[in-house]
């Protein structure tokens, strides 16, 4: 059950959930997993990405992560340097920036983030020893599951659903030659990939507020 984020909330937020009440007449402080699923546009929300070297965690790096947050549209992001490329740390700052940037959010929504971005950075983060934030203090959303039961297309992949969906999509293509060279640094193709990771998130949200009405919320964590 998620709990409340109190160290980050303001004290007018805490005192309104603290005055507020769910269905089961215990107020939001107590069950905060109610205040999200009936309270979903109250809560800060990011569309969360990521681009990595290699699909497996312990064969591959991160080289980015996007956040776009619902409320500003900001994009909060970081990409390896290719001098952290060759050091003995690689991802590591990359990894440690994504999980400060996660905490932020009450709620972040992926695209078949369950079975890899989700697990991936946690994985990174367990490796390199960082804190990743533990049971119940972030909720997750997986539209890739809503496409997947709700929809029926040729091919559930995030383009497909917003060029039927939507009318088009933003997504760019894989080039495999740019991720192969962001190996050793190049700095055209980490910057291609970012592009990349940025395109992906702006599709997330543009999907999330069109197919999301057809969700029952069942919220789970990170």
């Amino acid at each position: 059950m998620p709990i409340a984020p109190v160290a980050r909330l303001k004290k007018d937020e805490i005192v309104w959930l603290a005055s507020h009440r769910c269905k089961h007449s215990h107020t939001y402080l107590e069950h905060y997993s109610c205040y999200i699923s009936e309270n979903p546009n109250r809560g800060t929300i990011g569309f969360f990405d990521i681009e990595t070297s290699n699909l497996a965690a312990n064969y591959g790096i991160m080289y980015c992560y996007c956040i776009l947050d619902n409320a500003t549209n900001k994009i909060y992001e970081r990409t390896i340097t290719s001098h952290e490329l060759k050091s003995g740390d690689m991802d590591k700052r990359v990894v440690q920036q994504c999980v400060n940037d996660l905490k932020r959010f009450d709620r972040v929504v992926t695209y078949y983030g369950t079975k890899f971005d989700i697990s991936y950075i946690r994985s990174r983060a367990v490796y390199h020893g960082i804190d990743f934030p533990a049971y119940g203090e972030i909720v997750h959303t997986d539209l890739y599951y809503v496409v997947r039961h709700k929809f029926r297309l040729n091919s559930n992949r995030l383009a497909t659903a917003c060029e039927f969906l939507l009318g088009n999509t933003n997504k760019t293509a894989i080039n495999f030659n740019f991720w192969i060279k962001a190996m050793g640094g190049d700095k055209e193709s980490l910057k291609y990939i970012t592009e990349h990771c940025e395109y992906d998130v702006i599709d997330l949200k543009r999907l999330y507020n069109k197919i999301i009405p057809y969700k029952k919320r069942l919220d789970v964590s990170v």
